[in-house]
């Protein structure tokens, strides 16, 4: 076993192997919890593209159909709320949708987004929104929330280990987790390699 290399930003080891060069991104390949990632990570310019350059909520509201029927299904997947049990924070919320969609059902919906355009978008939905990175931000109502969602937000963030304690620490006592995140290891991603989209 190959010993040395970056450091892994999920587990800390220091023995990963370079496993492929897209868009002037090195991949490594960690050889104890097979997180594949980027080092350098470009942290500033992915800060500055979420913060300054990108509008979100402009970017979903295109898919918002299809985001629409995605979200059903989620949410059919999910612990219905309850009296008493029936707080969701969605983190990386985007442009909301998720959000109205579980008020629907009967939710009371918060939200943390990193996009000021999509977090503006969100609160529009009538929840209430932190902006900032989860990692970052102190000020949060721990441990209150009956159910913590975060689709496809795991793998846009640069210390995976850290958020994920944090999306812990959000949960009250009994409370659910749901995330999703992308599979490097996916039939696409094989089929596609570095013209995968997600990359």
């Amino acid at each position: 076993m190959t010993v040395g290399g970056p450091a892994c930003p999920a587990c800390g080891r220091e023995s990963a192997r370079p496993s492929g060069e897209a868009h002037d991104l090195h991949f490594h390949r960690c050889l104890r919890c097979t997180l594949v990632f980027t080092h350098p990570q470009p942290r500033e310019r992915v800060h500055r593209k979420y913060v300054d350059d990108y509008d979100l909520a402009q970017h979903f509201g295109q898919l918002a159909v299809r985001k629409r029927v995605l979200y059903e299904g989620r949410l059919a997947l999910l612990p219905a709320p309850a009296s008493g049990r029936d707080r969701l924070c969605d983190v990386g919320c985007a442009d909301g949708q998720f959000l109205a969609l579980a008020a629907t059902r009967g939710w009371r919906t918060s939200g943390i987004e990193l996009n000021p355009p999509a977090a503006a978008a969100a609160r529009a939905t009538g929840a209430e929104v932190s902006i900032g990175l989860l990692e970052h931000l102190d000020d949060l109502p721990w441990g209150q929330f009956d159910l913590v969602t975060s689709w496809d937000v795991l793998e846009h963030t640069p210390e995976p280990r850290r958020f994920s304690e944090r999306l812990v620490r959000l949960l009250a006592p009994g409370g659910t987790l749901a995330i999703t995140t992308l599979n490097y290891d996916s039939l696409v991603r094989r089929v596609f390699g570095w013209k995968w989209s997600m990359i």
